[in-house]
């Protein structure tokens, strides 16, 4: 599958992207071509991001599949749409967890495969640091008085 990535949506997360997945699929950001992509409003966009050869348009914008001229623009283009809804936090912290939640659900969505346009709302990965790990220390008092001083 090919995949635009909105110019709504970081630039860099293509590049994680296609070091897991660019053997057999494409990711490409509107700000690799800004010329052709830049400022184009969502209508417009859908047939020029088809005629690139895409099969999906990943986005924050959710207000397209809830305006019904865009959402049909979507679907006359024959695109996935693949929509974030949520909040990312920003600089690296934000491309590390965008980049991770697209790397989760990818699976799923390239197996998925329907044929006719489809509509994908990520929900994301966790991100609190609770939520992902925890961090105790490798020696602490209790070892002391289990297995003696260090």
């Amino acid at each position: 599958m090919r995949f635009f990535l909105d110019e709504n949506f970081p630039p860099l997360v293509a590049d994680a992207l296609a070091a897991v997945y660019g053997l057999e699929h494409a990711f490409s950001s509107a700000y690799e071509d800004r010329d052709r992509y830049a400022s184009v409003l969502d209508i417009p966009l859908m047939p020029l991001v088809r005629d690139a050869g895409f099969d999906a348009i990943v986005t924050f914008d959710r207000q397209q599949m809830v305006k019904a001229d865009e959402r049909k623009a979507v679907f006359d283009a024959g695109l996935h749409w693949v929509g974030l809804n949520m909040n990312a936090p920003e600089g690296p912290d934000g491309i590390a967890w965008l980049s991770s939640s697209m790397l989760a659900v990818l699976p799923h969505l390239i197996d998925h495969n329907p044929g006719a346009p489809h509509l994908y709302r990520v929900k994301g990965v966790l991100r609190q640091a609770t939520q992902v790990m925890s961090a105790t220390p490798v020696w602490n008092s209790q070892l002391e008085r289990t297995y003696g001083p260090s």
